[in-house]
Protein backbone atom coordinates (compact mmCIF):
# COMPACT_ATOMS: atom_id res chain seq x y z
CA UNK A 1 0.00 0.00 0.00
CA UNK A 2 1.20 3.64 -0.86
CA UNK A 3 -0.07 6.24 0.56
CA UNK A 4 0.30 9.64 -1.17
CA UNK A 5 -2.66 11.95 0.47
CA UNK A 6 -2.43 15.68 1.45
CA UNK A 7 0.90 16.42 -0.46
CA UNK A 8 0.06 19.15 -2.74
CA UNK A 9 1.16 16.96 -6.01
CA UNK A 10 0.30 18.83 -8.94
CA UNK A 11 2.26 16.03 -11.83
CA UNK A 12 3.04 12.75 -11.49
CA UNK A 13 6.50 11.79 -13.51
CA UNK A 14 5.60 8.59 -16.18
CA UNK A 15 8.54 7.07 -14.39
CA UNK A 16 7.58 7.13 -11.09
CA UNK A 17 5.56 3.73 -10.40
CA UNK A 18 7.57 1.88 -12.56
CA UNK A 19 9.41 -0.39 -10.08
CA UNK A 20 5.56 -0.84 -8.33
CA UNK A 21 4.49 -3.94 -9.97
CA UNK A 22 3.35 -5.63 -7.06
CA UNK A 23 2.13 -2.65 -5.44
CA UNK A 24 -2.01 -3.81 -4.56
CA UNK A 25 -3.49 -0.56 -3.02
CA UNK A 26 -2.44 3.26 -4.30
CA UNK A 27 -3.95 6.43 -2.79
CA UNK A 28 -3.29 9.43 -4.15
CA UNK A 29 -6.30 11.69 -2.94
CA UNK A 30 -6.38 15.21 -1.76
CA UNK A 31 -3.74 16.60 -3.98
CA UNK A 32 -3.48 19.19 -6.63
CA UNK A 33 -3.56 17.09 -9.81
CA UNK A 34 -5.09 18.02 -12.69
CA UNK A 35 -4.15 15.58 -15.61
CA UNK A 36 -2.83 12.06 -15.72
CA UNK A 37 -0.83 10.50 -18.73
CA UNK A 38 -2.58 7.68 -19.58
CA UNK A 39 0.79 5.88 -19.35
CA UNK A 40 1.76 6.09 -15.54
CA UNK A 41 0.02 3.02 -14.58
CA UNK A 42 0.81 0.55 -17.00
CA UNK A 43 3.18 -1.02 -14.73
CA UNK A 44 0.64 -1.26 -11.76
CA UNK A 45 -0.26 -4.80 -12.73
CA UNK A 46 -1.43 -6.06 -9.48
CA UNK A 47 -3.06 -2.51 -8.55
CA UNK A 48 -6.70 -3.64 -6.70
CA UNK A 49 -7.50 -0.44 -5.20
CA UNK A 50 -7.05 3.44 -6.76
CA UNK A 51 -7.94 6.49 -4.90
CA UNK A 52 -7.78 9.77 -7.14
CA UNK A 53 -10.57 11.69 -5.47
CA UNK A 54 -10.58 15.06 -4.19
CA UNK A 55 -8.23 16.56 -7.15
CA UNK A 56 -9.08 19.19 -9.79
CA UNK A 57 -8.86 15.53 -12.65
CA UNK A 58 -11.29 17.47 -15.50
CA UNK A 59 -10.79 14.35 -17.77
CA UNK A 60 -8.89 11.21 -18.38
CA UNK A 61 -7.54 9.64 -21.71
CA UNK A 62 -8.55 6.80 -23.00
CA UNK A 63 -6.80 3.91 -21.94
CA UNK A 64 -5.48 5.57 -18.69
CA UNK A 65 -6.72 2.22 -16.64
CA UNK A 66 -6.49 -0.37 -19.32
CA UNK A 67 -3.04 -2.21 -18.64
CA UNK A 68 -5.08 -2.79 -14.32
CA UNK A 69 -6.71 -6.04 -14.93
CA UNK A 70 -7.09 -6.71 -10.80
CA UNK A 71 -8.62 -3.18 -10.43
CA UNK A 72 -11.76 -3.60 -8.62
CA UNK A 73 -11.79 -0.41 -6.93
CA UNK A 74 -11.34 2.99 -8.29
CA UNK A 75 -12.37 6.30 -6.27
CA UNK A 76 -12.70 9.39 -8.64
CA UNK A 77 -15.20 11.30 -6.24
CA UNK A 78 -15.06 15.28 -6.21
CA UNK A 79 -12.91 16.05 -9.11
CA UNK A 80 -13.88 18.32 -11.51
Amino acid sequence: KLEMRYNNIKTIHLDAFRSFTILEELNIENNNLENLDGRIFIDLTSLEKLNLAYNYLNSIRNRTFFHLKKLSTLNLDYNK
